[in-house]
């Protein structure tokens, strides 16, 4: 009997040494790796021939084991691995499934051994993330950083007090609608204040804990969680009850990105990472097409997104005016990218990396031609999950001490579990684009997990729009001669060039790009905006420009004008970027003495 299990392998196959030096590497058990040409008449029971069709392992109790078998057994013999194992023994699919792909790659050793060194490398060796980890997280803090900051700026107009949708008016609604569960469904800490003054303390307070994330790391292993939490909590509390102008799907990313952060330290947390990025990308290509949307199948929808997407940027004319066969190369290859590159962070190391490296240049190339806040940003963030520790390795003398590892086997199995969850649930909302009927059996979980948004589901530009309608106000003393108010960032003068304001996100200009597709009885919120600028409100004309009035007008009104790009041949002529239209009434005029009841 040998004193410690034998793994006898064929030592001339380049596949096999290649694998055992991996899992040599791996496992760290006290196993006698033998190549078959120097067992000699160590086992005489084993037929030589054997050891070119099959790895055997020889336990220490005499047990002889081949194969797909032979792997799950050595998998066993480590610590917290057993559980493979006895999958193996009790499921029959699992076990054929193992037994029928092992006899396949030893029938075809060399074939095998070319397809691993192009999709794994020369050389394998266990992947490490903590160099991964720790670069996202800081990463993660300046996306919650400029997310902070950019709405600190605009709050108190948005939600204040006497901003275009307060808070507290919103919230004593739901209160008094829904009672006690009312924090349920909108779990925030506003329910605790919701002052101005509060609103602003909010914002400061997650802008201080995304810097701590950042820089936690260095200041001690439990800052960075600690951080990460806080920003949680935070930008939770904003996005739940900054509606309308907190609806926007990369604040759900956020939030169910910076939820995921609390975990680290758990080695299994890069695959919810990269389920989540997997979600986000896959699903947003899927919708273009379920869609139905005749401009995404025919591959048009490039001809029109550069003019008409929210907030056009300075490359957006010009990209516009490109060829439309290059246009529609490019909305082939964004579906491609969307649909098929996702599958890729599943698959071994190089072809991960290759299908990681073509998303964030898609990333690269929408940030390069639109203002979309801090979104491009946190999807590069998450295609770091696609690389590994070796990859970042120039980084390690900056990034290991940041590090946070949980050390506790018991937490780390709790929280593995709870991930695994998370993941489960995801991958139901993935199959139901596909067929509804999958999400059904854990409706109430998800109804439940919903106001939380640490599981959300994504599909950016489901359907593309073909002209920009745009929403003008217009203010006035006599109901006659009329004049506009000038929003910071969205098209109004059509010589005014256009904005490059990203990571920052202006919400009322990109809130106003969504009422324009609708009435303002669908976007009630348009109509306070009106008010507010009768009454002159400081913190809601702080959104805009400076108004054309030295005091508030007695009429206000809003029309629909539609937009669309100068030609460069018009733009050289003209100085004007944008050529607009008049289509219609949006709001009536109306003045405040007509809101105020008669007696």
């Amino acid at each position: 009997m040998p004193s410690k299990p034998v793994l006898i392998y064929d030592g001339e196959c380049g596949f096999c040494r290649l694998w055992l030096d991996y899992a040599q590497a791996l496992l760290g058990i006290s196993v006698e790796w033998v190549p078959s040409r120097q067992i000699g008449d160590r086992f005489p029971k084993i037929n030589r021939a054997e050891f070119k069709r099959t790895v055997v392992l020889v336990e220490a109790a005499g047990d002889i084991h081949r194969g797909a078998a032979a792997i799950f057994t050595l998998l066993a013999l480590a610590p917290n691995r057993g559980f493979w194992l006895w999958l193996y023994r009790v499921l029959p699919p699992l076990r054929w499934i193992s037994d029928v792909a092992y006899g396949s790659i030893a029938a075809h050793r060399n074939a095998s051994y070319t397809l691993t060194k192009y999709s794994f490398g020369r050389v394998i060796r266990p992947l490490n993330y903590r160099i991964t980890e720790s670069l996202f997280l800081r990463v993660l803090g300046i996306v919650y950083w400029f997310a902070f900051a950019s709405l600190q700026g605009q709050i108190v107009g948005l939600i204040g007090s006497h901003g275009i949708t307060p808070v507290a008016r919103a919230m004593a609604a739901m209160h008094a609608e829904a009672g006690w569960k009312a924090v349920l469904l909108v779990p925030s800490v506003f329910w605790f204040g919701n002052s101005d003054a509060w609103l602003l303390w909010i914002c400061n307070a997650g802008m201080i804990a995304s810097v701590a994330l950042t820089i936690g790391g260095w200041l001690g292993r439990w800052w960075q969680r600690i951080a990460a939490l806080l920003c949680f909590v935070l930008y939770l509390s904003v996005s739940t009850v900054g509606q309308p102008f907190t609806l926007f799907q990369w604040d759900a990313l956020l939030t169910e990105a910076g939820f995921l952060a609390i975990f680290a330290g758990i080695p299994f947390l890069v695959w919810p990472y990269r389920l989540l990025l997997f979600r986000l990308i896959f699903e947003s290509g899927c919708v273009k097409l379920l869609s139905h949307d005749p401009n995404w199948r025919n591959l048009h929808a490039l001809r029109f997104h550069f003019m008409t997407q929210p907030l056009p940027n300075p490359p957006a004319y010009y990209v516009y005016q490109s060829p439309g066969w290059i246009l529609d190369s490019l909305t082939f290859l964004t579906l491609a990218i969307e649909i098929i590159c996702p599958w890729l962070l599943f698959l071994p190391r190089r072809i991960r990396h290759f299908g990681a490296v073509l998303l964030i240049i898609l990333q690269i190339c929408v940030l390069l031609t639109g203002n979309y806040a801090f979104f491009n940003w946190l999807t590069m963030a998450l295609c770091l999950w696609a690389f590994d520790d070796r990859v970042f390795s120039k980084l390690a003398i900056f990034l290991r001490r940041s590090t946070v590892l949980v050390r506790s086997s018991a937490v780390r199995q709790a929280t593995t579990v709870v991930l695994a969850a998370l993941m489960v649930l995801g991958g139901l909302q993935v199959v139901s684009l596909f067929a509804s009927a999958a999400e059904r059996p854990f409706g109430r979980l998800l109804a439940f997990l919903a106001p939380w948004q640490i599981v959300n589901s994504y599909g950016l530009f489901a359907v593309m729009t073909t002209t920009r309608p745009e929403v003008i106000y217009e203010g006035s003393e006599d109901a006659q001669n009329w004049r506009e108010y000038s929003f910071k960032y969205k098209p109004g003068n059509t010589h005014r060039s256009l904005p490059l304001i990203a990571p920052l996100q202006p919400r009322l200009d990109w809130q106003l790009w969504f009422a324009a597709l609708g009435a303002y009885q669908e976007n009630p919120w348009t109509g306070n905006l009106a008010v507010r600028l009768l009454q002159g409100e400081p913190a809601v004309l702080s959104l805009m420009n400076p108004p054309p009035f030295a005091k508030p007008p007695k009429f206000i009104r809003a029309s629909i004008y539609d937009y669309w790009f100068t030609t460069p041949d018009e733009r050289r002529k003209t100085g004007a970027i944008w050529n607009r239209r008049y289509e219609r009434a949006y709001i009536p005029a109306f003045s405040l003495d007509m809101l105020r009841p008669s007696h």
